[in-house]
């Protein structure tokens, strides 16, 4: 009895290791099979423009990723040499043998070639797309922070946004901005002449360029124009009080120089006589690419609906960069503005007015020819506005 007990005993202690050794040996192989390194990168285009939305994946392997708006990826995998497939439309695509080392990994910036031989290809995604969104602002908050960083509420107006529009100045591009309308136009006068806006309900002008004090008589041409940021609220007192006000304020970022040689002339016309000439030329002064140049300039002239009403404009803002260093750079640019327009008529009701005084309730009853300027061709309002920065 006592031997029977014994020999059950060794049993079941040879079972229970046996058990615990396949249970150690199953753990340590899931262990081993996951991701343990960890490999990032960043892609631009061949005009140093991050590029968003790319493909990137290990070949043979079912690890893939796509780059944010910053051309930044990254990709967890085992330790191991592999293929590095980069793959989007209207960009050729690259190949790039990698090694990945336990722990994080680096890569050196990738650049890729704009081509128009992958243009017949289509690519569905999922989710919605908005490609005139921005996540980021280096201006509103003064620092490099994401929306979801940002406390702050403000609006961003892209150029993509403008074009597509075929906006030509800075008044129609606030149309976009939500809480921002129009009080009046610029009346050309040093300092104070610029369009005045209500921002959410307090009266404030574009003072603002690139984050810093702008001189402002005229209507901004857009031709210029890299984004337009509309700040709301208090936290405006970041710029300075003189630069906005309770409700807010506008800022306009100037388009900067590239380190590849481009440009884009257009022209198109409308209603109303509208014909429209703008050009954008950006060139490398020196062989590194460290002295940059670019140019933009605009030239308007369009009718209006009232009778001798007309606008004349011309934009010319060019500007020149150098990079010292990795840290260490140099900037210094021009904007150039002239204005001549027709008179503008303004209608003003003084604010204590009751309205049982008012001949009618509603302005289309009110008998005035909205269609005439009250002026005559001979009277024009002219304006320049002229600001350097670096």
């Amino acid at each position: 009895m006592i031997k029977f007990i014994f020999f059950r005993f060794f049993y079941i202690c040879v079972i229970a290791i046996l058990i615990s050794f396949f249970q150690v040996s199953f753990i340590e192989s899931c262990f081993a099979q996951a991701p343990n390194a960890t490999l990032y990168g960043r892609i631009l285009t061949s005009d140093q423009t991050p590029a968003d939305n790319v493909s990137v994946y290990l070949s043979n392997t079912d690890i893939t990723t796509v780059t944010d708006e910053k051309g930044n990826f990254q990709i967890k995998a085992q330790p191991g040499t592999y293929t590095l497939m980069i793959k989007h439309i209207g960009l050729l695509s690259t190949q790039i043998t990698v090694r990945i080392n336990p722990g994080e990994n680096t890569l050196e910036t990738i650049m890729l070639t704009i081509t128009n031989h992958q243009l017949q290809e289509v690519s569905i995604s999922g989710g919605r797309i908005n490609k005139f969104g921005r996540k980021s602002s280096e201006y509103v908050s003064r620092l490099p922070l994401n929306n979801l960083e940002n406390p702050q509420v403000y609006s961003s107006i892209s150029k993509e946004l403008l074009k597509d529009q075929q906006v030509n100045n800075l008044d129609e591009a606030l149309k976009n901005a939500a809480g921002v309308s129009k009080s009046f136009e610029s009346t050309g006068r040093a300092a104070s002449g610029g369009t005045t806006f209500i921002l959410r309900g307090f009266v404030t002008q574009s003072k603002l360029r690139n984050g810093l004090s702008g001189n402002i008589t005229t209507s901004i041409d857009a031709a210029n124009v890299e984004s337009i940021e509309v700040l709301k609220g208090p936290s405006a007192t970041l710029f300075g009080s003189s630069m906005g006000s309770y409700g807010g304020l506008i800022n306009r970022v100037s388009k900067k120089p590239f380190k590849t040689r481009g440009g884009e002339v257009s022209y198109y016309a409308g209603s109303y006589g509208l014909n429209r000439l703008t050009a954008d030329f950006n060139t490398p002064l020196d062989s590194t690419g460290k002295l940059l140049f670019r140019i933009n300039t605009a030239y308007s002239a369009q009718n209006g609906f009232q009778e001798n009403a007309f606008r004349k404009s011309f934009l010319f803002a060019p500007s020149i960069s150098y990079q010292v260093s990795q840290k260490l750079s140099f900037e210094l640019d021009a904007e150039f503005n002239q204005l001549e327009s027709a008179g503008s008529q303004f209608l003003y009701f003084y604010g204590n007015t009751p309205v049982s005084e008012f001949v009618s309730s509603s302005a289309a009853d009110i008998k005035i020819n909205y269609r005439s300027s009250f002026s005559s061709s001979d009277l024009t309002k002219r304006g320049q506005n002229a600001n350097l920065g670096q």
